[in-house]
């Protein structure tokens, strides 16, 4: 995978490709778009930082990371409701 993003529209699509749809699902990436849209300029600007500093770092890594965020954020919100039932495919 090619690691050399321009912009974070570019970044944006490469990531959400790469993480599993069976972790986060497209209903949840449209009802949510200014969550997702903050945490993936967040990650992009994680990117660019351990580019400028020679740092590695691989999208496949950030992907799984963000996947193991969710799938507890699915399994730990919304109090007694499991939010988990409504966007996580099993």
């Amino acid at each position: 995978m090619e690691n050399n993003f321009e912009n974070v529209e570019l970044f944006k699509e490469e990531f959400w490709d790469n993480v599993s749809e069976k972790v986060v699902s497209t209903k949840y990436l449209d009802e949510n778009i200014d969550f997702t849209d903050s945490l993936t300029f967040d990650l992009y600007k994680l990117y660019l930082n351990c580019q400028r500093e020679n740092r590695e770092v691989d999208l496949k890594i950030i992907c799984k990371i963000t996947e193991y965020f969710f799938s507890n954020l699915f399994k730990f919100s919304a109090g007694n409701k499991n939010i988990e039932d409504e966007y996580f495919e099993y």
